[in-house]
């Protein structure tokens, strides 16, 4: 018997109509059942594509990844899952790594690098950009910044892993840092007023240690908040009218030393940091301060050559007066003295003062021949013996002279001690403290001059030259023994001169191992002083005196004089006739040569030209010593061109002495007096 919603089903009615009954419920109830079934299989077939979508979705995304994704069990260590990108970056396939740990595959150099990840991991529940070093299936370094957390599915944990390749971005990074160390200029970077990283060059510059400067505010690197706040100002301002953010400053370093500072700035961010302190900005800072300094010179460099520049075109317009003034005078006084008819005393008073304005036209050349000689480096000095007091009696005895004629006083102090005989070049003695006495006379209108001598040290003694003029002033004192230089244009047009006098006692008495200067007082007058070393001879090697000249000294001696130029012979020729010697006359060396040869031995002397065409003296000499008997006659050169250079020429090829020209009476007399003695 069958029981349905609690009635019984037997024969007879009750049995016909519950059973109607019952078949139609049921029938109803299995419609409302179906329809529910088929409802929720509708909704679940729905969640089921819903989840493969979403699988399909995760599936992507792990397959797609730009990033090494992997799943391990925290417990083992052992891969549960990794996406392709491991294959990519570490060099293992996916199915080489799943089941295996990193310890396994070699993958982690250090063990304790993983224990440290997941100590990180259970105290933090989570990591972000943790970094971590891998070895590669290929042996290379990977580096990685890790971020991971840990996730259940059912009673097991896992362990989710992101790792983003970082290996490129860290040599970039390693590049630029050993540009930021290694840097030859200063960097730093600026955020929120403070610096925040600076290089090693930028400490040092700024006199700080290594590894100092660092965080510190920026106002600490400026000597005081005055130039700190005129250093931002400017820097706003550029900003603010969009100019390059580009200084020079004068700054200072840790211990107070000044230094220039080129700081050109780029702004990284344009946002005002903390308390308005301006935009982050990185800054390159040079030293400056050699450029800087170098620009000065080159442009001090540049003043003083156009004032050299200057200096010389003075010189050549002042030197076109100085020259053409005496020429004018030899020229029109030779004239004058030509003039047949002319008052006898008249013609000797334009005989002598021919003879000064040749003298002073003389003396303007000889100063540029030797300031040009000096400034070649073709000037060399002699070194000989001779006595100091001699050279000082006879500047005494010329401008003791010349001081009374300007009714001046003359004073001259000389130590007993100065020594009998030193070594030194005597003509360059008299040269320099001459252009001193000169000067002092020249400027000196009341009162007087003086000459003094004193020790200055070993081997070394000081002259003084002194005066009662007007005195220079001390800011131009400097300049005095600069070539072309006068105190002022005014001493040019009032007493003459080329301006090159003191200029080349300064550079004689540096050849010669000494200093020249000057001390004076406006209106109180000047003392110029040289300083040369004057070594001593031991008084046993000093030489007999020659006897004192006299106008017979030279009669009856027999001097050839070889010269190719008339007017220089007829000189020489009048020179010495006037001392009653005998002249044998050659125009050349070939002449020369056959004289020595007529003559027979009877000639006491030979002044020799050095310069002339066809054979020079040089050669003329060479083979006049060649010849028997002639080993010990004296021969003279003789050269416009005096230069010790060519004395050094004129002795080897076997002359016995030297003479400048223009010959000057005495020196030829004083000279011949040296060689020739007369009946000997």
């Amino acid at each position: 018997m069958l029981a349905f919603g609690g009635l019984f089903l037997g024969a007879g009615t009750w049995t016909r109509w519950a059973g109607a009954v019952g078949v139609l419920g049921v029938a109803s109830m299995l419609v409302t059942h179906v329809r529910a079934l088929r409802h929720a299989l509708r909704e679940h077939e729905a969640r089921v594509d819903e989840l493969r979508a979403s699988e399909a979705l995760l599936a992507g995304l792990f397959e797609a990844c730009p990033d090494v994704i992997t799943v391990t069990d925290p417990d083992t260590g052992r891969y549960v899952m990794a996406n392709p990108r491991f294959e990519e970056i570490i060099g293992y396939r996916v199915d080489e790594v799943v089941g295996r740990t990193v310890l396994e595959l070699g993958l982690l150099p250090d063990q304790a690098e993983r224990e440290r990840l997941l100590r990180e991991v259970r105290r933090e529940g989570r990591i972000v950009n943790f970094p971590m070093r891998y070895r590669a299936r290929d042996g290379r370094s990977v580096y990685t910044e890790l971020s991971g957390t840990f996730f259940t599915v059912g009673e097991q944990s896992y362990l989710l892993v992101v790792s983003h390749d970082v290996t490129d971005r860290q040599r970039i990074e390693a590049e630029y840092r050993a540009i930021f160390d290694n840097a030859s200029v200063g960097i730093a970077l600026v955020r929120q007023g403070r610096l925040r990283q600076v290089n090693e060059r930028f400490e040092r510059m700024l006199g700080w240690a290594p590894g100092t400067l660092g965080g510190h505010p920026v106002r600490d690197i400026w000597p005081d908040d005055g130039a700190f706040r005129s250093a931002r100002e400017d820097v706003r301002a550029a900003m603010a009218e969009t100019r390059p953010l580009d200084f020079e400053w004068e700054m200072r370093r840790r211990d107070g030393s000044p230094f220039w500072a080129r700081s050109r700035a780029t702004v990284l961010a344009a946002a005002a940091g903390v308390n308005g302190e301006g935009p982050d900005t990185i800054w390159i800072v040079e030293d400056i301060t050699e450029a800087r300094q170098a620009a000065a010179d080159l442009a001090a460099a540049k003043d003083q050559a156009e004032a050299a520049s200057h200096a010389k075109s003075a010189f050549l317009a002042n030197m076109s007066h100085e020259i053409r003034t005496p020429l004018h005078g030899v020229l029109g006084l030779a004239q004058l003295a030509a003039v047949p008819d002319v008052d006898p005393r008249r013609r000797d008073d334009y005989l002598q003062r021919l003879v000064e304005s040749a003298r002073a036209l003389s003396a303007v050349i000889s100063d540029v021949l030797d300031l040009s000689k000096i400034e070649a480096g073709r000037l060399t000095l002699e070194a000989i013996e001779f006595d100091p007091l001699e050279v000082l009696h006879s500047l005494q005895n010329s401008y003791a002279e010349l001081a009374r004629a300007k009714s001046l006083g003359f004073d001259f102090d000389v130590p007993a001690g100065l020594p009998p005989l030193v070594r030194a070049d005597p003509v360059r003695l008299r040269q320099i403290l001459g252009n001193f006495l000169s000067n002092a006379l020249k400027f000196t209108d009341s009162g007087g001059i003086g000459l003094r001598v004193r020790p200055a040290g070993p081997q070394r003694w000081r002259f003084e030259v002194s005066d009662t003029g007007p005195g220079i002033d001390a800011a131009l004192q400097d300049s005095l023994f600069e070539p072309f230089t006068q105190a002022d244009d005014s001493t040019t047009r009032r007493y003459g001169g080329t301006g090159l006098g003191l200029s080349i006692c300064r550079q004689l008495a540096r050849l010669m191992g000494g200093e020249v200067g000057v001390r004076s007082e406006v209106g109180r007058g000047s003392v110029f002083w040289a300083e040369l070393p004057m070594p001593e001879i031991p008084p046993h090697t000093v030489p007999q005196a020659l006897p004192e000249p006299g106008e017979d000294d030279l009669r009856g001696a027999r001097v050839l004089v070889v010269e190719d130029n008339p007017v220089n012979m007829m000189i020489a020729v009048s020179m010495l006739e006037r001392w009653g010697v005998e002249v044998v006359q050659a125009q050349d060396g070939r002449q020369a040569l056959e004289a020595v040869a007529q003559a027979g031995g009877r000639l006491d002397a030979v002044l020799m030209d050095v310069h002339m065409p066809d054979m020079s003296g040089y050669e003329a000499t060479s083979h006049i010593r060649r010849q028997p008997g002639n080993a010990r006659l004296p021969i003279i050169a003789l050269t416009a061109a005096a230069m010790v250079s060519e004395q050094q020429r004129a002795r080897e090829a076997g002359m016995d002495d030297f003479l400048a020209k223009p010959i000057d009476l005495r020196s030829l007399h004083a000279t011949l007096r040296r060689w020739v003695r007369v009946g000997a």
